[in-house]
């Protein structure tokens, strides 16, 4: 539930950078396609977060002047890279979703706890 509640306050500040977030969304959507979901040998399942993280941190580089001055993070820190993957969550299920459901086969994200 935190969680949530922190990717609808994201929501707003996503919308201010819309042409470039989206563009790294979708280049993101490619690389995750590319290096996790397609490839031919299966990656780990420890190493998938991470690989996502490379892909967020790659996809953003191009903008990283724009990302410092619009959202004051430093993508070449772990801090700043996690931060953006938690901003971008939403456009990639949003731009990719097919991705996220292979994604989440391959166990990245926890199934919800049954009440």
């Amino acid at each position: 539930m935190k969680k949530l509640l922190l990717l609808l306050l994201f929501i707003p500040l996503m919308s201010f950078g819309q042409d470039y977030i989206d563009e790294m969304a979708l280049d993101a959507c490619l690389c995750i396609e590319e290096r996790i979901i397609n490839r031919k040998k299966p990656v780990k399942k420890k190493n998938i977060p991470y690989k996502v993280a490379l892909c967020v941190a790659q996809s953003a580089e191009p903008y990283a002047d724009d990302i410092i001055n619009d959202f004051n993070l430093d993508i070449e820190s772990e801090n700043g890279t996690q931060q953006l993957v938690g901003m971008l969550i939403v456009k990639l299920a949003i731009k990719c979703p097919d991705n996220f459901k292979e994604l989440r086969k391959k166990g990245l994200f926890l199934k919800s706890a049954k009440n």
